[in-house]
């Protein structure tokens, strides 16, 4: 029994192993099959596909006039005016002459004494004044000057209270020359009067100062 049993049991591997080798020729011919298709396909040329072509819609390619009808009111015809009556004419009544008769008294004497309403001399009025300034404009700082700086002039004062006759007596600076002589230019006075007449006053002297101030405001002092 024990030999029987012994001499039976090698029949599943048998039977395992031919399985096996009957197997491993197949895989194998496929492995090769398959790396035979892969290497033809990493051979093979790239060809590009063609492109495909681009769809362009154009959507309401035809541009359409749009017509803009305006509503026009015919005018109307005017209305008849009616034209009114003229004014009626007034008739001038002519009026007869008045005699106005002047009664006067005879008993009434009217008596005036003129030498006691009017002044035996003729009184005149005799007023004097000196000359005002009323507007004096302010000069205009020269854009070249570095420091504050004065000048003083000497003038007439014309009878209108107009100055001529400007002339420059010192200056701290040249650069304020000019604009010291614009300024006083558009002065204006109210001229001297003697007995009520305006009349001319020469040689007037006066100091037309520039003032400059730095950044922060402070006053530069003359050089």
């Amino acid at each position: 029994m024990l030999h029987k049993d012994m001499s039976e049991t090698p029949k599943p591997a048998m039977t395992q192993s031919m399985r096996w080798g009957l197997a491993l020729p197949f895989a194998v011919l496929i492995t090769i099959g398959l790396g035979a298709v892969m290497a033809s396909l990493i051979a093979a040329e790239f060809i590009p596909q063609d492109k495909r072509a681009v769809v362009r819609a154009n959507i309401n390619p035809v541009a359409v006039d749009i017509f803009r009808t305006n509503c026009i009111v015919p005018p109307r015809h005017p209305r008849e005016i009616e034209v009114p009556p003229p004014p009626p004419s007034l008739s001038i009544a002519k009026t007869e002459s008045v005699n106005l008769s002047i009664i006067t008294p005879k008993d009434v004497v009217f008596e005036l004494d003129w030498a006691s309403i009017l002044p035996e001399k003729a009184v005149s009025l005799n007023i004097d004044s000196q000359y005002q300034p009323i507007v004096r404009a302010a000069p205009i700082m020269p854009l070249n000057a570095h420091r504050s700086g004065h000048c003083r002039v000497r003038f007439d004062v014309s009878s209108q209270g107009l100055p001529f006759n400007i002339e420059l007596v010192s200056c701290t600076d040249r650069v304020f020359a000019r604009n010291t002589i614009k300024s006083v230019e558009n002065w204006k006075y109210l001229p001297k009067t003697v007995g009520g007449r305006p009349i001319t006053v020469e040689n007037v002297e006066n100091i037309v100062r520039f003032n400059l101030t730095d950044e922060r405001g402070r006053l530069i002092p003359e050089g």
